[in-house]
C-alpha cells in the first residue's frame, strides 16, 4: 500500500483511498506520528475531487435565521400526536451511540438516518425560486400538514413500531419548526469535545456527495462554530425544547447518563438501555462497530496526540482565522 501510495503513477483516485487506509493501519499499529502523512494528502485529493464552498453553509444559517426570526415556540392547529424522538449533532460526536441506547427501550424502534423531517421542512420553508419564507408568512396548516406527512412516511417504513428514533444529523437545524409540526417530538442534542469530533470526521470516508466540508480542517473548524450558533439560536428560540447530552459524561458515568437520557425522552427506565451493544437492529453508519462494543474511553482525549496537525481546525473554531 506504502509503495501504490508513493508511485507518481497511481491514479489520484486510488491514491486518495490508500491514504485513508493507510491512516487507519498507522492507527492501528500504533503510529500516531505517521497518521497525517496519509490523512493530510487523502484529504486534500478528496477536496478536489469533490470542490465544497463553506460559504454555501453560511447562507443557508443566514436563510434559518431570517426564517425564525420571529418564530414563537406553539403547536400547529391539529398537529399530529406522533412522538418520535430526533437524535442530533455533529457527525462522530456520538450520536449513533445515544439512537442505539434510546433504541434499546421496549418501545423504541431505531430508525437511524431516516432523512424524511428535514426534506419536508424544505418543501415549506423555500418557495419555489428557493429563497427562504418567514415564519409569519407560513400557515399553521402547512406546519401540521408537514407533520403528518412526516408520520406517513414512518409508519410506512416501520409499521411495527410504536415510537420511533430518527439520527438525521441535520434535524439541529429545523428543531424549532418540527416540533411546531410535532409537538410531542423529542430532541436529543449530542455534544462531544470538538477535537476529537473532527479528527474523527477527518480520517472518515463519508458517502459521496456527503459531508465535504469534513475534508479541510480549516472549513472543519468553521462549520463547527455555525453547528454552535444554531444550537444557541434554538436555545433561545425554543427553551427547554431539547436535551443536551455530553458524550464524554456518557462515556465516564454511562448509567447515570443514560437514565437522564431515557428520561428526557418520556421513558421509563428500562435495564436493556444499558446493554444496547447486545440490540442486533441494523446500523448504516461508520460507527457499526462501535455500537455492536460495551461504551470504551479510548476515543476520548485523541486530539491531544495530533493537536498541532489539527491548528488549523482549532484556529478556524475559536476565530482566529475567518
Amino acid at each position: 500500500m506504502q509503495r501504490r501510495f508513493d508511485d507518481p503513477a497511481t491514479a489520484e483516485a486510488d491514491r486518495m483511498h490508500l491514504g485513508f487506509a493507510l491512516a487507519k493501519a498507522m492507527d492501528d499499529l500504533k503510529r500516531p506520528e505517521s497518521l497525517f502523512t496519509y490523512l493530510r494528502p487523502a484529504n486534500q485529493l478528496m477536496r478536489k475531487a469533490h470542490p465544497y464552498d463553506i460559504a454555501s453553509r453560511r447562507a443557508e444559517l443566514e436563510g434559518i435565521f431570517a426564517t425564525f426570526a420571529d418564530f414563537t415556540p406553539a403547536p400547529a392547529p391539529e398537529a399530529s400526536d406522533f412522538a418520535p424522538v430526533f437524535v442530533t449533532g455533529m457527525p462522530r460526536s456520538g450520536t449513533t451511540l445515544v439512537e442505539q441506547i434510546i433504541a434499546s427501550h421496549s418501545r423504541m424502534t431505531g430508525a437511524g438516518e431516516a432523512g424524511v423531517a428535514v426534506r419536508e421542512v424544505q418543501k415549506v420553508i423555500l418557495d419555489a425560486a428557493g429563497r427562504y419564507r418567514a415564519w409569519s408568512e407560513i400557515a399553521g396548516a402547512e406546519v401540521a400538514a408537514m407533520g403528518r406527512r412526516y408520520e406517513a412516511e414512518m409508519r410506512r417504513r416501520f409499521p411495527e413500531a410504536v415510537q420511533v428514533t430518527d439520527k438525521s444529523i441535520q434535524t439541529h437545524a429545523w428543531m424549532g419548526f418540527i416540533a411546531s409540526a410535532l409537538p410531542q417530538a423529542k430532541f436529543v442534542v449530542v455534544r462531544r469535545d470538538p477535537r476529537d469530533t473532527a479528527l474523527s470526521i477527518y480520517r472518515n470516508v463519508f458517502a459521496e456527495n456527503t459531508h465535504l466540508y469534513a475534508y479541510d480542517l480549516h472549513d472543519l473548524g468553521l462549520y463547527f462554530r455555525m453547528f454552535e450558533e444554531l444550537i444557541d439560536f434554538w436555545r433561545e428560540k425554543l427553551p427547554g425544547g431539547f436535551h443536551e447530552i455530553q458524550y464524554e459524561e456518557l462515556v465516564d458515568h454511562p448509567e447515570e447518563q443514560s437514565r437522564r437520557l431515557i428520561a428526557a425522552c418520556g421513558l421509563p427506565w428500562e435495564e436493556a438501555c444499558l446493554s444496547f451493544h447486545e440490540n442486533k437492529r441494523r446500523v448504516q453508519t461508520l460507527s457499526l462497530y462501535q455500537v455492536r462494543q460495551p461504551i470504551y474511553r479510548s476515543s476520548t482525549r485523541a486530539w491531544e496526540r495530533h493537536a498541532e496537525e489539527l491548528k488549523d481546525f482549532t484556529d478556524a473554531l475559536e476565530g482566529r482565522h475567518a
